[in-house]
């Protein structure tokens, strides 16, 4: 009866280790999906913002207006993220997170 309990446990150790790595990697695996996504979203709009500032360089007849018109627009986006952090950032990644984490098993 001993051996029993004994083997029982230690099965559920193992499984309770196999749930862990699967839901480990089900995380890295959103995640690289997550940032390689961002990293082409953030070149994107490099080379649109690189883009628009030279379209408005060119409408104001200089070469500096268009990049500091969309530094003060890039300045002004980063305080309402900053601002809205917690209920825009924050939380919703710490949900999907503990999703993913009681996810169960298929």
């Amino acid at each position: 009866m001993f051996e029993k309990i004994k083997k029982y446990i230690l099965t559920n150790i193992e499984l309770q280790k196999l749930s862990a790595v699967e839901k480990i990697a089900l995380i890295m695996g959103a995640l690289a999906a997550a940032t390689i996504l961002i990293i082409f979203f953030l070149v994107a709009v490099l080379f649109l913002s690189v883009g628009l500032c030279l379209y408005i360089s060119n409408l104001f007849g200089d070469n500096y207006s268009g990049f500091l018109i969309m530094g003060g627009v890039y300045v002004l986006l980063a305080v309402i993220a900053y601002l809205l952090k917690d209920s825009m950032i924050s939380k919703p990644v710490a949900n999907s997170v503990i999703r993913m984490m009681f996810k169960k098993a298929k």
